[in-house]
């Protein structure tokens, strides 16, 4: 997925260097690509279909809903 560009990524990065970690960890599940939506209210991952669940259980462990994260599984097809 080398085409995903967010130009305001670069600068929330600066504001907000956390938001890097979360980025490493979408990837270590198994992300092709991640990025920041818009200004930054969401980092999101594109996943293959057969990985997406394994990679939702891995991120569900990182990121726990009691510490209220979000994670949202979704399909464009």
């Amino acid at each position: 997925v080398k085409n995903l560009r967010n130009d305001l990524q670069i600068i929330a990065l600066r504001s907000f260097p956390e938001i890097e970690g979360i980025i490493c960890e979408i990837e270590k599940s198994g992300a092709e690509g991640v990025l920041l939506s818009g200004s930054g209210s969401t980092v999101y991952g594109i996943f293959e279909k057969e990985k997406v669940f394994e990679a939702e259980k891995k991120l569900s462990d990182v990121f726990p809903a009691k510490k209220n994260w979000q994670i949202n599984v979704v399909s464009t097809f």
